[in-house]
């Protein structure tokens, strides 16, 4: 019998169909299969080599990953049919190296928008219609994660200090994130997509969007370079007609395209692609579309195309299609042809300039030949509904003339094969002596101070290591004093060689780590001041700073981006770097996820904290250095003086070694001295 019933992510693959023809959705999160699915997820990263990761091919990560998931499906000896298996296998996945439950939606061509409102509510737009889905998020938290994990691709941020963010995917797909506490019922993405191949006019004549005749009359007019303003609501596809307009300019002229966020994918060799950037965390280092067109006037450009006029730019857009840049275009949301012309109106006032309306109105006249308004109509179809060219003044009037008018349903005129080994930390199918090794608690515990001393060693390779020394040391034990009790002790003494050589390697990477980190703080500090997303910003550090710093938090980067929640990367950060600095840092950050702030003044007086901190730990180990190495030399005297004595008279040690108590006189002297070496250090040693 199967543990599922039915799925809780992803789009249903036949969907139960309802009185609209949308699909019937569950609100529901199946806890069991959530928790199956994380448990998978997190064996998974802790298992690939993410130092490797990034150089191998996607398609081989992803056939290589589908097989060590599926083997640990079947390891976890939960019930499941196959369909299940399929599901879970491509769920984590996506969790991994998509965008998780929404993943399905961004790989099917046939969805334009993707609309998430909160974690329980998903639509997407087809042909038009908007269907709710039955992808579905955990909580509110997952979401989060997953708009993070999107703008911070892409440079931009969203937290509390900047809770709205526009963004562009490597796609081409438009996005817009907006998070509480703006959004007052959860944290609320949009995605508008776009075919990977641009549309041209031939499609739009088939789609029935606008005519033959229309559709040469359009060509026409942009290769007679005139200027020309599409006009619609949202989702209108104004920036989808701008596009193909703009396939008509001919190869041989220099087109600047300015927009928001770029969408416009022009065929031409000749473009020059301009973006607007928004002001970092203080509110500074803005260049607004305004600034753009100016510059772009610099650019001997042969047309201009704004993607979208929103306002005071326009002026400037306007006086650069008066001013010898014909056949430029732009878009601008209004509900008709006339209502561009009084949009315009506005914006050019938003501009700072005070004109009089009839020295306005002719600007406008003067420097616009044609308004295209386009419409989605109740059937879902997107339609040129209106072609208006703009005539002239008649007294304060501007005078227009309707060329086309869709009237009652029509428009008349008026993208190598490496080795496994590469990508894995150990084979695809876990060893039933790393499985034995994992249950272990001292194993468990001897694998994350390897961890911490820098080792990546699976536990079954640590515990075969410990294995071979105290199997050696009970050998050599055994051989030299002929009994059982001397092999024990032996083989105690040697098992604890590997764990005095990892304490030390340890502590050294330790002090490395805490050399330095102030100024891997000051880096994400400074990252985030400069509009970055803290993902973005540890990766820096990551890429920037030296190992072990650098090498820590390139782990922390990549479990993030594979779907590891920040919170858990930074306790694993916490976990493998055992200082206090990090804890705080840690804490900090997560304090900050969750009550918000400024992170980067936040970063920057732990950073001072922690320099403080350092100094002061590096005079009082000065101080107590007498006491340390007092430690190490009474520690270590007695060892040294009994293997010279055993080198100089061989057979000094004899009558100890043959009376039947010199296992528990030996055991013991060894165990006082141990003691006592702690105790000593322990004095030395003064926290801060």
């Amino acid at each position: 019998m199967a543990l599922f019933r039915d799925r809780s992510d992803g789009v249903v693959a036949a969907q139960a169909a309802n009185g609209n023809g949308t699909a019937e959705p569950s609100r529901r999160v199946d806890t069991a299969r959530y928790d199956l699915k994380t448990r998978v997820h997190r064996q998974l990263i802790e298992r690939l080599d993410l130092a490797k990761l990034s150089s191998l091919p996607s398609d081989v990560v992803q056939q290589q990953i589908r097989r060590i998931v599926e083997d640990m499906l079947v390891a976890d000896e939960t019930p499941l049919s196959r369909q299940e298996r399929e599901d879970l296998v491509r769920e984590v996945q996506d969790e991994t190296f998509g965008l998780g439950p929404i993943e399905p939606l961004m790989q099917d061509p046939t969805v334009a928008d993707i609309l998430v409102n909160g974690a329980h509510e998903v639509y997407v737009e087809r042909r038009g219609k908007l269907e709710r889905t039955n992808a579905i998020f955990r909580d509110d938290a997952h979401l989060l994660q997953i708009i993070d994990r999107i703008v911070s691709a892409v440079g931009r941020r969203v937290d509390e200090s900047s809770p709205m963010v526009d963004a562009r995917l490597p796609d081409g797909s438009r996005i817009n994130a907006i998070i509480p506490p703006l959004a007052l019922d959860g944290p609320v993405l949009s995605i508008r997509r776009f075919a990977v191949d641009p549309l041209k006019m031939s499609d739009l004549i088939v789609n029935g969007t606008v005519t033959p005749a229309l559709a040469d009359v359009l060509r026409g007019a942009v290769q007679a370079r005139l200027n020309i303003l599409v006009s619609g609501g949202t989702g209108a596809g104004k920036t989808t007609l701008l596009n193909v307009l703009s396939n008509a300019i001919p190869a041989t002229e220099r087109i600047v395209t300015i927009e928001d966020s770029a969408e416009l994918q022009l065929q031409q060799d000749h473009v020059v692609r301009l973006e607007t950037r928004p002001p970092n965390i203080e509110g500074k280092g803005a260049v607004a579309q305004r600034d753009l067109v100016r510059n772009a006037l610099r650019m001997r450009p042969d047309r201009i195309v704004v993607g979208e006029v929103r306002g005071g730019e326009v002026l400037d857009m306007l006086q650069a299609m008066n001013t010898g840049h014909d056949g430029s275009l732009s878009t601008v949301h209004a509900n008709s042809s006339r209502d561009a012309l009084s949009r315009l109106e506005t914006m050019i006032l938003m501009s700072g300039l005070a004109l009089p309306v009839r020295a306005m109105r002719d600007y406008i006249a003067s420097a616009l030949d044609a308004i295209v308004h386009v419409a989605r109509l109740s059937d879902g179809t997107r339609k040129v509904v209106r072609v208006t060219e703009i005539v002239g003044m008649e007294e304060d009037v501007i005078t227009s003339q309707d060329i086309f008018i869709f009237e009652q349903g029509r428009l008349g005129q008026a993208g190598y094969e490496p080795e496994e080994t590469q990508l894995l930390k150990a084979q695809a199918t876990a060893s039933r002596l790393d499985v034995v090794a994992g249950r272990s608690s001292l194993v468990a515990q001897l694998t994350a101070l390897a961890q911490q001393a820098g080792s990546r060693q699976a536990a079954g390779d640590l515990l075969l290591l410990l294995a071979v020394f105290i199997g050696i040391g009970a050998a050599v034990g055994g051989w030299r004093t002929g009994s059982a009790g001397g092999a024990l002790v032996a083989g105690i003494v040697s098992g604890f060689l590997p764990v005095g050589y990892f304490l030390y390697k340890r502590q050294r990477r330790l002090q490395r780590f805490q050399e330095r980190f102030a100024d891997a703080v000051d880096m994400i500090s400074r990252s985030m001041r400069a509009g970055n997303a803290l993902t973005s910003a540890i990766q820096l550090v990551g890429e920037e700073m030296a190992d072990p710093i650098g090498q820590e938090f390139r782990q922390v980067a990549e479990e993030i981006r594979l779907g590891l929640d920040p919170t858990e990367a930074l306790g694993g950060l916490k976990t493998r770097v055992p200082s206090e600095d990090v804890a705080f840092f840690c804490t900090a950050v997560n304090i900050q996820r969750v009550a918000g702030g400024n992170l980067a003044e936040i970063l920057d007086r732990l950073s001072d904290v922690i320099r403080k901190r350092f100094e002061l730990l590096s005079h009082a180990r000065v101080l107590s250095s007498q006491q340390r190495y007092a430690a190490i030399f009474v520690g270590l005297s007695p060892v040294v003086f009994s293997i010279l004595f055993y080198f100089i008279s061989p057979g000094y040690f004899d009558p100890l070694i043959e009376s039947p108590s010199a296992p528990m006189l030996v055991g013991g002297g060894l165990l006082m001295q141990i003691i006592g070496f702690a105790v000593i250090w322990r004095m030395a040693r003064i926290k801060v």
